[in-house]
């Protein structure tokens, strides 16, 4: 009898311990933000300040933590590899960035674009600190994709919905040209438009790049045969004298000299005058990768679970200006479309 006594209060007891040794494991981060105190978050950014890419990032991810309510105080590191590419200067800002972990000690770093993560975000992977990513293509190129420590958001554009969007203006769309810089964002993206162009068997498309300035005008004028020219972002173009020539100073020889309508995923080259944008947004991209920030710092979840999440949507762009310098008329284009669109009607420069 004792020992059914003994048994009826014991059982309970260790059911109960089992369940909170249980639930610990279950809800047990070493991730998890407990102190009483701002959460620290280190911003190391690939571009500068000024750079619109960068800033979107930045400004989604500040805006998740606003629309959750929560309270961070938080630092930017610029690698600024747009207007510097000497190794020793990459270098130099990933060490100011490594000194900046030891002296601010973030609690998260949120690291943006691929020469941010290969001079720096890959020496913490596998580290005690979380981090989470943005602007990249392939995270396994950094050792991410093994690393507990690591989450984030991959650049995968909406490149077909972009074409779907393009061909409710022009139906009859057959050939595309595509145009960026060599560099290991403008090809990572053209593999994403390799792959989401098999989506359009019966069309055509060309993948073309340019170095120099020179080497883009040159491709544009022997594009004039397409029906569509997408411009993936253009940076870093040098004209004769080796000067870096401005993302105005290139769509305004593009206006000026090309006569096949313009299709980009970028919203500076949408107000920069392009004719149809199907835009890509930066500050989403941030905003998830905030959102996946919050999870890991406040709701014990693992960086580990976030599989390289991917914002898939877009934003419609027509720029009316633009379409008169085409020749293009308002009243050909369907109403639908410019009721669904944010319309622009000007052009920077004039």
């Amino acid at each position: 009898m004792n020992n059914q006594k003994l048994l009826v209060r014991v059982v309970p007891l260790l059911l109960l311990i089992g369940a909170l040794i249980v639930s610990y494991f279950v809800w047990y981060s070493p991730w998890r933000f407990t102190e009483d105190r701002l959460i620290r978050v280190l911003h190391v950014d690939s571009y500068h300040a000024g750079y619109g890419w960068s800033d979107g990032q930045l400004e989604g991810f500040v805006d998740a933590f606003e629309k959750a309510e929560v309270d961070i105080e938080i630092q930017r590191i610029e690698i600024d590899s747009e207007r510097n590419k000497t190794e020793n200067f990459l270098e130099a800002q990933a060490n100011k960035a490594k000194k900046v972990v030891e002296s601010f000690a973030p609690d998260l770093l949120f690291v943006t674009d691929d020469k941010a993560q290969e001079y720096f975000g890959r020496y913490y992977a596998g580290t005690d600190i979380p981090l989470v990513y943005s602007g990249i293509i392939h995270p396994e190129d950094y050792g991410y994709h093994t690393a507990d420590n690591v989450a984030g958001v991959l650049e995968i554009y909406p490149f077909a919905k972009g074409i779907e969007f393009f061909k409710t203006v022009f139906p009859a769309t057959k050939k595309v040209v595509l145009i960026t810089n060599p560099t290991p964002t403008g090809m990572g993206l053209f593999e994403i438009a390799k792959d989401q162009s098999k989506e359009f068997p019966n069309m055509i498309f060309e993948f073309k790049t340019a170095e120099t300035f020179k080497e883009y005008q040159e491709l544009i004028l022997l594009s004039q045969d397409a029906d569509c020219l997408i411009e993936i972002p253009l940076m870093n173009f040098r004209n004769e004298y080796g000067e870096i020539v401005s993302t105005e100073e290139v769509q305004k020889w593009t206006v000026d000299n090309n006569r096949v309508p313009e299709l980009t995923y970028w919203d500076v080259l949408g107000y920069d005058g392009v004719f149809l944008n199907y835009v890509y947004s930066p500050q989403w991209d941030g905003e998830l990768a905030g959102k996946i920030a919050i999870q890991i710092l406040l709701e014990s979840k693992t960086p580990a679970s976030f599989a390289g999440e991917v914002v898939n949507r877009g934003k419609k762009i027509i720029n009316l200006r633009r379409a008169e310098t085409l020749g293009i008329n308002k009243e050909d284009i369907l109403s639908t479309i410019l009721i669904n669109s944010e319309v622009v009607e000007t052009l920077p420069w004039e």
